[in-house]
């Protein structure tokens, strides 16, 4: 029944990045970064040391035809309000070939806010290879 709902809200983070939006989903949003080809997606994603730290597995598309690497993943955290109350970016240093992707374990976000019930993550940026 969770894993339904997981699914449910990240395909509303799919359509709310379509549409331009930032409202959050439960669990990290499959969200595309700004059209350049690269995306994350089939995530998860969890509250580590007493509710303050963000841990996510994700996976990495890069639909480019080019290989891409070191990408800037930035997240907005929402309250149970809908509200957006703050925002983690982390650098992935890992390379991701063309038309392939790369699964990511236990990703460390960084401090999260304790109210923070919903989180949309995307990439906003990468090095071309």
């Amino acid at each position: 029944m969770l894993k339904k709902i997981l699914y449910g809200f990240v395909g509303l983070g799919i359509i709310g990045a379509v549409a331009g939006k930032n409202d959050g989903g439960a669990g990290i949003g499959a969200s595309a970064s700004a059209d350049r080809g690269v995306r994350i997606s089939q995530v998860n994603w969890r509250k580590e040391a007493f509710g303050n730290v963000m841990i996510a597995d994700f996976m990495v598309r890069n639909d480019n035809d080019f290989a891409v690497k070191d990408l800037t993943i930035e997240c907005q955290h929402a309250a149970n309000s809908g509200t957006i109350m703050d925002r983690n970016t982390r650098q992935l240093y890992e390379r991701v070939s063309a038309r392939s992707y790369l699964p990511v374990q236990n990703f460390n976000m960084g401090f999260i806010n304790t109210q923070a019930v919903r989180t949309d993550c995307k990439v906003t940026n990468f090095s071309r290879l």
